[in-house]
């Protein structure tokens, strides 16, 4: 299982870790910015799990979301976030 992740964001490792306890194929690929990811995303064009933080560099009211889902459509996408406000996160 091939995972492009957010680096820094301490919800982001929890995942991470827990992935890596759940199986023995993973193989994680870390990012620090939106460009970062996308240069990743064409290194690796077999991901399976996208993991973002909000507030990761590039994000940009989340535009940084939508050039991510564009260049990898098939792989789901998670959204990590501190705020837990509910309109937030609709």
């Amino acid at each position: 299982m091939k995972v492009l992740a957010a680096d820094g964001y301490i919800l982001c490792r929890g995942l991470v870790r827990t992935l890596t306890l759940l199986r023995d194929d993973v193989c994680i690929v870390a990012a620090d910015s939106i460009d970062d990811m996308l240069a990743r995303i064409s290194e690796q064009p077999d991901l399976d799990l996208v993991l973002l933080d909000e507030r990761m560099p590039g994000m940009g009211s989340f535009a940084g979301l939508r050039r991510i889902v564009e260049r990898c459509p098939d792989v789901p996408v998670v959204v990590t976030s501190p705020n837990e406000s509910q309109a937030h996160i609709v």
